[in-house]
Formats: structure tokens, sequence, C-alpha cells
């Protein structure tokens, strides 16, 4: 089981959501993507935490977690995305300590290239043009 807590970054402004996830990607992509289509577009607080856990569960849908990974170490990366949710760059802001744990995460966000991004504008603005990524393998 994964977790993975966002930081998103727009400039200088901060906002943050947290996500558990316990279902399949697509059960998550399915669900995700009708709540989103059900609820008014002032709400861009949901949207966002909707569309963090959808870019989680591509993320760890596409993570391959070496076999001498101990403990439940943290990874920050730092993501630069186009308006269209491309994954132009991913940098490391933190080591886990853990090269191949670091790599692994890393080659997972740029498998997972496009991320989806809500339409909603004020929603959208909070993932563009970086995002920031605080992984951690278990709980």
């Amino acid at each position: 089981m994964f977790k993975y807590v966002f930081s998103f970054c727009m400039l200088a402004a901060m906002a943050g959501c947290a996500g558990s996830h316990q279902a399949s990607t697509a059960a998550v992509a399915e669900s995700v993507s009708a709540a989103a289509l059900a609820q008014p577009k002032s709400d861009s607080a949901q949207t966002v935490g909707l569309y963090s856990d959808l870019i989680a569960a591509k993320v760890r849908g596409n993570t391959h977690l070496p076999e001498n990974l101990e403990g439940n170490p943290e990874v920050r990366c730092l993501v630069k995305l186009l308006p269209s949710g491309e994954v132009l760059r991913v940098g490391l802001t933190k080591s886990s300590g853990n090269v191949a744990y670091d790599k692994a995460v890393v080659s997972a966000i740029m498998k997972s290239s496009p991320l989806p991004l809500p339409s909603d504008h004020d929603a959208r603005a909070v993932f563009l043009p970086e995002l920031s990524f605080i992984l951690r393998p278990k709980e």
C-alpha cells in the first residue's frame, strides 16, 4: 500500500492535499472522473483533492519498488508540467537515502506523463507550473 502526500506550488502560493489510496488505479480514476463531473465548478478545493488522488493513483501504478527497500523512506520531488499535464522534468529536492527508490519514483512520475489535470481554471492553477511530491512507499 502506498501513501502519497502532495503539496502543490503555484509560484509563491502553496496549497496542500493528502491522499490515502486503497482502491485500484482504474477504480480511483473512474470514481474521480465521475465525482469531478458531478460537482459544481466553484468547488475548487474538492476538485484539487480529487485530482490529487487521481495523480497519485497514476504514479503509484507506475512505481516499481526496489527489493532492498527498508522502512518507510520519504523522497521529495519537484515536477515541472506543461498546461497539458505533460511532465517536462522531475528533480529530487530531498533524497530518501535509497538511490534505487529515488530512481524508481522519478521514473514512475516520468512514465505517468501526462498527469491528469482538472478543467476548472482555479483548481488547475494549483498544479501548474510546478508541483511538489512527497512520497512514502508504506504506512
